[in-house]
């Protein structure tokens, strides 16, 4: 099973295609056929049609394991259904216990749910199979960080001595143990600067980086300002991705309690207060950001929220989309203006501004669309069908 991700997306097409034989669906013009082979085909069907749609296909071939393998990632990627997902792969794993690619992906579920210790269990199961696989030794050495540093570095080593031996790209190998080596020598002195390295090896591993940054909160001393302000703000953010605003709004809270004059903070903490419609909390924060002044883009976003928390939501999207210009916070201001929007029943400006929160070229804030964007999706999923 040598497949990627995307080609197993295109492959979903494949299979919606024999589902539309089995359901006597015969009648597929030549504009169906096309969109069927594009690989944004989910854009046809709600994510909730296309999965049922493949579990009746894999009713009728209970063994086809790359079917089973492109549910389980639909469940994971697109619903984040972990227990769905792994009860999937079991199955697939049960046919093909052997197989390596289906037992990655296991892993990358387990780890995404929170379930590290499995997630060992699982990577090291794979290298009994494939003791020489250059990449599941990266991947163990940089989930064992956050328990086993000597561990990580070991595991590290073996993972370059393979790709070094098979005449692969040691770049990403060589860079990582270097940043171990740095990380050691300066987690003391320079804590912040040491864990904020660290982080940048863990693209899309949104779990571990949260993990990081709570390890990173016990080395941080809160009188290190410039130091602990990115990690609160990037913690606050996993939290938001994973849907746990209660402890996203806590952290927020304790950013701005340190650092009161980072302006964003406070907009990051009104936006969690707004979603989770706790107004009072807003207005007192409201009273709070006139710390950074009576005029400021920071206090007019928390009045335009406040509107909207009251009932004014016309007045409130007025009052957002002129702070459009003034150049800040344009990722919150667009998703709250999207929510708005949706939530008058004007579903053409909705998608309009979801679409160009995703589309957005100002990648200052990445951290902020990643940590909304499943629920971006979901709603522009409901107003498309």
């Amino acid at each position: 099973m040598a497949y990627t991700i995307d080609k197993r997306i295109i492959y979903s097409v494949i299979i919606a295609v024999i589902i539309a034989g089995i359901l006597g669906i015969t009648a597929i013009n030549h504009m169906a056929e096309s969109r069927y082979n594009d690989p944004e085909y989910a854009q046809m069907y709600k994510t909730d049609e296309l999965i049922r749609r493949m579990e009746i296909y894999i009713q009728n071939n209970p063994e086809d394991i790359d079917a089973i393998y492109e549910l389980a990632l639909r469940y994971f990627r697109d619903k984040r259904q972990y227990e769905k997902a792994d009860a999937l792969l079991k199955k697939a794993l049960q046919i093909d216990p052997d197989n390596t690619e289906i037992m990655s992906l296991r892993a990358t579920v387990m780890e995404d749910s929170g379930a590290l210790d499995d997630t060992e269990k699982q990577l090291r199961d794979i290298l009994t199979i494939n003791p020489n696989d250059g990449v599941i030794w990266s991947r163990l050495s940089q989930l064992l960080f956050v328990s086993d540093r000597q561990q990580s570095l070991a595991c590290a080593q073996k993972a370059l001595d393979i790709v070094k031996n098979s005449g692969g790209d040691i770049k990403h190998y060589t860079d990582w143990i270097e940043a171990l080596t740095v990380f050691e020598k300066d987690v003391r002195s320079k804590p912040a600067e040491a864990f904020m390295r660290i982080l940048d090896f863990y693209a899309a591993q949104e779990r571990l980086q949260l993990e990081i940054c709570d390890m990173a909160l016990k080395y941080i001393d809160d009188v290190d300002v410039s130091g602990i302000t990115p990690i609160l703000e990037k913690k606050g953010k996993l939290e938001v991705y994973y849907n746990d605003n209660e402890n996203a709004i806590q952290t927020f809270l304790k950013l701005i309690d340190i650092n009161p004059q980072y302006g964003y903070g406070y907009i990051l903490l009104a936006d969690r207060l707004n979603i989770m419609g706790k107004t009072a909390e807003l207005e007192e924060l409201d009273r709070r950001v006139l710390l950074l002044g009576n005029d400021t883009t920071e206090k007019k976003i928390i009045d335009a929220m406040l509107l909207e928390a009251n009932g004014l939501t016309v007045e409130s999207i007025k009052a957002m989309e002129s702070l459009l210009g003034q150049g800040k916070y344009k990722d919150v201001i667009r998703y709250h203006l999207g929510m708005m929007y949706q939530q008058t029943g004007d579903n053409g400006k909705a998608l309009e501004y979801f679409y160009l929160l995703l589309k957005s070229t100002d990648k200052t804030d990445f951290d902020y669309i990643n940590a909304i964007k499943y629920d971006v999706d979901s709603r522009r999923e409901s107003l498309l069908y």
